[in-house]
């Protein structure tokens, strides 16, 4: 534990953005497979409820097969609700990845996914919750918005690595008080960085790849998506280490020495 009477330690929205682009290529595959399954499994969803003709543009339908029809409301139910559950599952099992890579765990893609799974019912909720808090707060200032997404930025870590369930929001606020305002000005700063490495590679290498092979630009272009998915969760495991190594002196890899 931190000892109160001592300067607290600086929280390092520096070095936090840019371990996320380094634990990123230092885990690549585990990132862009968990980024590209949300949407695999979503359009999968589509095409069993909806019929082909809904995602691919002159696809034929076929009949909706008749347990889809007899469920009706349901069904579409499902269709809207798979893009959200599998984004509060894949991007924790991101954010539990990260934390790993810092903490010097090893962990599986199948372990993370896994994971997920099984708190998907406290991600679902507990995310819902800071998502509608933060609507609120973004209704009546940018600022207001931003504080209250610093004071639940941790959640989907902290339910993904702790299996705390439906605490993870005050295990959030736990974490994040006393650095709210750091986490608030690295959230704008990874934003930054990440709008920035989208349009030099969408605006820089997109042309030149393209120019060379058109598979190379598909690469190209997978990487760019995979990064934008997984950017923030990274971070926010990252974050959520950070925390835990200044507040309780959990283990780490040398954190202090990056951060300090």
């Amino acid at each position: 534990m931190s000892d109160p009477s001592l300067p607290r330690p600086p929280l390092g929205v520096g070095a936090l953005v840019g371990d996320t682009v380094r634990v990123f290529f230092s885990r690549i595959v585990i990132f862009v497979v968990l980024s590209l399954l949300p949407s695999v499994i979503t359009v999968g969803m589509q095409i069993l409820v909806l019929g082909i003709g809904a995602v691919v543009p002159g696809g034929v339908s076929p009949a909706a097969p008749p347990e889809v029809a007899a469920v009706g409301g349901l069904a579409v139910v499902a269709v809207s609700l798979t893009p959200y559950l599998a984004l509060a599952v894949f991007g924790a099992a991101v954010a539990a990845a990260a934390h790993d890579s810092k903490t010097g765990t090893t962990g599986s893609l199948a372990g993370y996914i896994g994971g997920g799974l099984r708190q998907i019912l406290p991600l679902a909720v507990c995310n819902l919750i800071a998502a509608i808090l933060i609507a609120v707060g973004t209704s009546l200032a940018l600022l207001p918005g931003l504080w209250v997404f610093a004071v639940f930025a941790v959640v989907p870590a902290a339910i993904a690595v702790e299996r705390c369930g439906f605490s993870g929001l005050r295990r959030s606020m736990e974490l994040t008080r006393d650095y709210r305002w750091p986490i608030m000005g690295g959230a704008i700063l990874l934003f930054l960085a990440m709008s920035l490495f989208v349009v030099l590679m969408v605006g820089v290498l997109t042309p030149v790849t393209t120019a060379i092979s058109p598979v190379l630009s598909v690469v190209v272009m997978v990487l760019v998506s995979a990064f934008s998915f997984s950017a923030l969760f990274i971070w926010i495991g990252l974050l959520y280490a950070r925390l835990r190594s200044i507040k309780e002196g959990a283990p780490t890899e040398n954190l202090d020495e990056v951060f300090g």
